[in-house]
């Protein structure tokens, strides 16, 4: 999911400690921002569903993780048709899409967590 030589080489100017608190902030925060998309659906809020799409598709970006950000961008980019177009929403279909970016952002926190502890590791 991460492209780990590309993330580490675009941020190999960064301190080690910087960049593990990158990491943890995005540990800290994905289960929220994941959770603020189900709500978004739920309430059939597409403004903020493109907002918080948006939001999720930039912090992915920053770790190189193409298939999570190109389901955030689907999302984004529906929630934008939404707003103009209300009734052709379908929730079944927005919440698998919700699901399925979950699943990748869980595996992203796992290859983060790795990544982590080769950054905090004497050896770094």
């Amino acid at each position: 999911m991460i492209n780990k030589q590309e993330f580490l080489e675009t941020y190999n100017y960064i301190d080690n400690e910087v960049l593990v608190e990158i990491i943890d902030i995005f540990l800290n925060e994905y289960e929220s921002r994941i959770i603020k998309l189900h709500l978004d659906v739920k309430t059939g809020d597409h403004k903020a569903l493109r907002y918080d799409a948006h939001a999720i598709k930039g912090v992915i970006a920053n770790f190189y993780a193409k298939p999570a950000w190109e389901i955030a961008k689907t999302l984004e980019d529906t929630g934008a048709r939404l707003i103009e177009d209300p009734a052709a929403s379908d929730a079944h279909s927005l919440t698998e899409m919700v699901n399925t970016l979950d699943d990748h952002v869980h595996t992203m926190a796992t290859q983060l967590k790795e990544i982590k502890e080769e950054l905090n590791s004497p050896t770094a």
